[in-house]
């Protein structure tokens, strides 16, 4: 069923109707084997033979629904501005899907904002509420040392948050 190419597949701003699939597919090329930024479809599957040698480009690409599978994920996938209704894959998890934008270079906080939005539509609030966090620990890590260090400081609980009707200290005199 899949095909096999040593080139680049390109499908910038490609609108395809019904599925892209790329099960079984063996992409070789690099730096990049699938340059599809703008790519508008309605059903995407990413579950390749093995891992493409190049990046995958998915940026400001939509699909209503993706499936793929952990065991073919490329080492970069540019995900900034990649939407999606639905995501599935063989083993889909909250850590494993944590890996698979961890692997877009630099720090792209919609990944996390869309991931998220897709658990909380499925019901799953605590792990959505879990890769937002998650969005702000590597944001974090991004940052200058002063800057993180104001961070980490800026959203300790106060006394007050921890225990909810204690006095708070009048620090007007």
């Amino acid at each position: 069923m899949g095909f096999t190419t040593d080139e680049s597949v390109h499908l910038r701003g490609a609108q395809i109707t019904d599925l892209l699939s790329f099960e079984e597919a063996a992409l070789t090329g690099t730096p990049q084997s699938l340059v599809a930024p703008g790519l508008h479809t309605q059903d995407l599957d990413l579950r390749f033979a093995a891992p493409p040698a190049g990046a995958l480009d998915l940026r400001s690409a939509h699909a209503a629904w993706v499936q793929d599978d952990a065991r073919s994920w490329a080492d970069e996938i540019r995900l900034e501005g990649f939407t999606y209704d639905s995501i599935r894959s063989e083993s889909d998890t909250v850590k494993g899907r944590l890996a698979w934008i961890r692997r877009n270079p630099g720090n792209s906080p919609q990944s996390y904002e869309q991931l998220a939005a897709h658990y909380r539509g499925s019901g799953h609030d605590n792990e959505a509420r879990r890769i937002l966090l998650e969005e702000q620990r590597h944001r974090r890590r991004s940052l200058r040392p002063w800057s993180r260090t104001w961070g980490i400081c800026s959203t300790q609980p106060s006394a007050t948050a921890i225990a909810p009707g204690w006095p708070v200290p009048d620090t007007s005199s």
